[in-house]
């Protein structure tokens, strides 16, 4: 009996200290956890805050390269023989592709942290959409590629900014006909689902792997599509239309697969259906990177 008693008080005392030493590992898993957080947290602030300096220290110098061309484009500087013509047109090209990236950049920025803002309003969004293509048409006609679109007869409103909803669709498109091989066609079809818009662009192109899908709107990611597409930008340009989407309270997605093309999926609520942001300039207030890891 008295070996009993003993046995049990070993195997008390056994269970506390495993128990002791166990909590206090979990709280040193624990604190070196945070810590880690901390750390990664710190690093993507640094990492943002360099994103945006560099931006704003590039688009100072770009502006002047640009606006140089363009006088010497008009004559303030003398007559261009033809070939300096063909060289004063190449630095504007260049110029505006590095104005793009730098805008990329700074759209980035503002996205991922939440420091932008929405100028909303009641919009006509078939009109909208219509704008969006007639300026996306003569990169398409460049390429011999039809763009068609297709619309309801009828559409409630939608409230959001006229901008940065414009910019969601140029992104979509310009995406679209870069894997789209030349002569063919990529299609637009908006159309009310319940109390939503749902706009869909659909391209011939040679679709995307399900490994690429999974990363398809991590920033800085491009997927490798083989001949037909050339790689160009930062990566940025789905990332940033997926927050810009989020902060209208609607969603960015793509459904496709190899060899069937891919279809890109906006939507967001109807005005009808009782959507508004609460401020006519609504900021977001909380950073979307989280939401873009998850999503």
């Amino acid at each position: 009996m008295v070996g009993m008693s003993w046995w049990l008080a070993g195997a008390l005392i056994g269970g506390a200290t495993w128990l002791v030493t166990s909590l206090a590992h979990r709280r040193r898993e624990r604190e070196r956890e945070a810590a880690l957080v901390e750390r990664l947290a710190a690093n993507d602030a640094r990492v943002a805050h360099f994103l945006g300096m560099i931006s704003h220290e590039l688009r100072t110098p770009l502006s002047s390269v640009l606006a140089f061309a363009e006088f010497l484009e008009d004559g303030l500087g003398g007559p261009l023989s033809r070939d300096q013509g063909v060289y004063v047109n190449r630095i504007q090209v260049a110029t505006a592709q590095m104005q793009r990236l730098v805008d990329d950049l700074l759209d980035y920025h503002r996205v991922s942290q939440g420091r932008f803002q929405l100028a909303c309003r009641p919009l006509n969004y078939c009109e909208l959409v219509k704008g969006a293509l007639a300026q996306a048409r003569p990169a398409f006609s460049a390429k011999h590629q039809r763009l068609e679109l297709v619309l309801p007869h009828h559409l409630a409103p939608v409230y959001g900014d006229p901008e940065r909803l414009s910019q969601v669709l140029l992104n979509l498109l310009s995406n679209a006909s870069r894997y789209t091989p030349e002569g063919a066609e990529v299609r637009v079809e908006v159309a009310r689902e319940g109390v939503e818009v749902a706009t869909r662009v659909v391209d011939d192109g040679p679709g995307i792997s399900q490994e690429a899908v999974a990363h398809l709107f991590e920033p800085f990611f491009q997927a490798n599509a083989g001949a037909t597409s050339r790689q160009s930008g930062l990566g940025l340009g789905l990332a940033i239309a997926r927050g810009l989407m989020l902060a209208h309270h609607g969603s960015l997605s793509v459904e496709s697969a190899p060899g069937k093309g891919a279809v890109f999926v906006a939507r967001m609520p109807l005005a009808a259906a009782g959507f508004t942001l609460p401020l006519e300039r609504a900021a977001l207030t909380q950073p979307l990177q989280p939401l873009l890891s998850e999503a």
